[in-house]
């Protein structure tokens, strides 16, 4: 589910059906929510970006669903995204600001599950990025989310749209005061 270029209100009833066909017709009991960072601070300006994400919750948890946040970004941390995402969708500092939000506004509901702090970590031309470029830029959206009160499992994806964790094990390890990290 999408934050896409309409009115908010239009956005959320379409999402709020989508919530019954995907508990309904998909028997999900989870409900992923991508915020791509310049739709997601638009609606926010607007006043309009917790309201849209508790109707959401809020329809998960009637259905007896979880739900998660993704930070929709395809590309690299302040780099190069792919064609179709506005540049400034790769800013870190947007980032922290969601985990921030997301910490404050929903750190002690159980029922969300996850939030993955930068979705697809990628480059397109080079593909010279590695987990260990990647690892402090997860750490510091973690830590942030952890500061404002977040306690949902940490998704912290990989590289190469979050397929590639080489690496991983040996350096550059996440750490979490609370041990819920999936990586």
């Amino acid at each position: 589910m999408c934050i896409r270029d309409r009115p908010a209100a239009d956005q959320t009833r379409a999402a709020l059906r989508y919530v019954d066909v995907i508990r309904d017709e998909w028997n999900s009991n989870v409900l992923r929510i991508h915020l791509y960072p310049t739709k997601w601070r638009a609606m926010v300006a607007r006043g309009e970006g917790r309201a849209y994400l508790d109707a959401l919750r809020n329809r998960a948890r009637e259905r007896g669903m979880w739900w998660m946040v993704d930070n929709h970004v395809v590309g690299a941390p302040d780099g190069q995204l792919s064609e179709w995402q506005d540049p400034q969708d790769g800013r870190v500092d947007w980032a922290l600001e969601l985990a921030t939000q997301l910490g404050q506004w929903y750190g002690d509901d159980p029922s969300l599950a996850v939030f993955v702090g930068w979705d697809e970590p990628a480059l397109f031309d080079s593909g010279q990025f590695a987990w260990h470029e990647m690892a402090p830029v997860h750490q510091r959206i973690l830590d942030a989310y952890r500061a404002a009160g977040g306690k949902a499992i940490y998704g912290a994806n990989g590289t190469h749209w979050a397929r590639v964790y080489k690496g991983w094990r040996s350096a550059h390890l996440i750490t979490d005061p609370l041990n819920r990290v999936a990586v």
